[in-house]
């Protein structure tokens, strides 16, 4: 069986197949049971994986699998940190390539 998990869109990179998205809006994504998230309320986090999506009655739905990356955003409180401002840094910069670029080299 699988997980359905509800996401709020704060911002989105690329997306392929799903014309209708933009930001403020709610996409769903499906989890196998087996696979173990630590994916928390509250937090942001930068989802890549499929561009495919299934249908619902909901509207569309993501599914994260083992080739998904899920990375948790770090709060901006928290990359004002010595100890986290590369990370941020480096988080930051690649999603502005990315959303100017995708995924061209």
């Amino acid at each position: 069986y699988s997980i359905l998990l509800t996401a709020f869109l704060d911002f989105f990179l690329s997306v392929a197949t799903d014309s209708k998205i933009d930001v403020g809006q709610i996409r769903r994504f499906v989890v196998r049971a087996a696979c173990k998230t630590r994916l928390a309320a509250g937090k942001e986090y930068l989802l890549m994986g499929r561009t495919e999506t299934q249908s619902s009655l909901q509207g569309p739905q993501y599914l994260l699998d083992k080739n998904s990356w899920i990375e948790e955003l770090p709060d901006p409180r928290r990359c004002k940190a010595t100890q986290y401002r590369n990370t941020c840094s480096h988080l930051e910069s690649f999603t502005t390539s990315f959303g100017i670029n995708g995924c061209r080299i």
